[in-house]
């Protein structure tokens, strides 16, 4: 039980890492294009990052919890 649990957390932590990094790398190719400065950009990311990090885990761990829905047999459907 506590390795089921530990897995459901590891694998909530890699989506929300990768989200977090495809939200952030696409926020900063949108910034530049926008002519958006470096500075800010330097600045807004790294919050953002961890904004978003936090969300999405939060949301994933969430999803991991709820477990495989189980038919009336005992079997995973």
């Amino acid at each position: 039980m506590r390795d089921e649990g530990r897995y459901r957390k590891n694998l909530a932590q890699l989506f929300a890492l990768l989200g977090a990094w495809a939200f952030v790398l696409g926020y900063a190719v949108w910034g530049i294009l926008r002519g958006m400065s470096l500075w800010a950009l330097s600045v807004r990311l790294p919050i953002l990052f961890g904004v978003v990090y936090a969300l999405l885990f939060a949301y994933f761990f969430w999803i991991m919890r709820q477990g495989i829905p189980q038919d009336k047999t005992g079997e995973s459907s």
